[in-house]
């Protein structure tokens, strides 16, 4: 039998070497245990559909949320969700060119500053993808598709964590799982691409995890990517 967890963790992460703040600086991480107080839980409004393993964003400038793809109880789903915060009300949306098809365990940032959201990878029905897809939602009711072409990109893989990198404007990338493989690779996508997308591996010092369904944050303050 499965078990609902609605525990909240909070995750204190300070640099401690004291004398710079740059992305090799170390860190120590403190784990806080899940609050004891009193909180309350609230449902607005449902899901049209009960999903998990969606990409999800903050469109901050148009004042909602937004949802793509996902898996169902018998099916996987190619829908793009709003939900907006001001009404608490969910709507479908159906931009304007090329989509992704059904995706689950895909990898997606939202950059607030032109009000894209780009999606990578994901598991379809019948095997992993290695493409990009960029929505522009600036515009609500005007969105619209674009597939990325690439000469160069990441092995096909869901489960990889992203982290937006918005002075650099780049996503980062990192693990994932292939075919019976696990990644600990890093690539960085250029944002500023919207003709194809511009992929670089990185290599940075050290060894990384193989790791795959884990989550990444980026620090503008130490440039540093933690990894959870």
């Amino acid at each position: 039998l499965s078990t609902a967890v609605g525990d909240v963790w909070e995750c204190t992460v300070t640099p401690n070497d004291g004398d710079g703040d740059g992305g090799s600086d170390s860190a120590s991480v403190t784990v806080i245990s899940p609050m004891d107080g009193q909180a309350d839980w609230l449902v607005e409004d449902t899901l049209p559909q009960p999903l998990t393993s969606t990409v999800g964003a903050v469109d901050e400038s148009n004042d909602r949320l937004l949802i793509y793809g996902g898996r169902g109880y018998n099916a996987l789903s190619d829908n793009l969700y709003e939900y907006d915060l001001s009404t608490q009300t969910w709507a479908t949306i159906t931009p304007s060119g090329t989509a992704p098809g059904a995706l689950f365990e895909s990898s997606s940032v939202f950059d607030d500053t032109n009000g894209t959201m780009w999606i990578f990878g994901g598991m379809e029905y019948y095997g992993l993808t290695d493409e990009v897809f960029v929505l522009d939602a600036s515009v609500p009711s005007a969105e619209s598709w674009t597939l990325l072409s690439a000469t160069t990109s990441p092995e096909p893989r869901y489960g990889a964590a992203a982290a937006f990198d918005q002075t650099g404007q780049r996503m980062l990338l990192i693990g994932g799982e292939g075919y019976n493989t696990l990644y600990d690779d890093i690539w960085e996508l250029d944002l500023t691409s919207t003709s194809s997308a511009a992929w670089t591996e990185l290599f940075p010092n050290g060894t990384g995890p193989e790791r795959a369904f884990g989550a990444a944050v980026y620090d503008p303050e130490n440039e540093a990517v933690y990894l959870i």
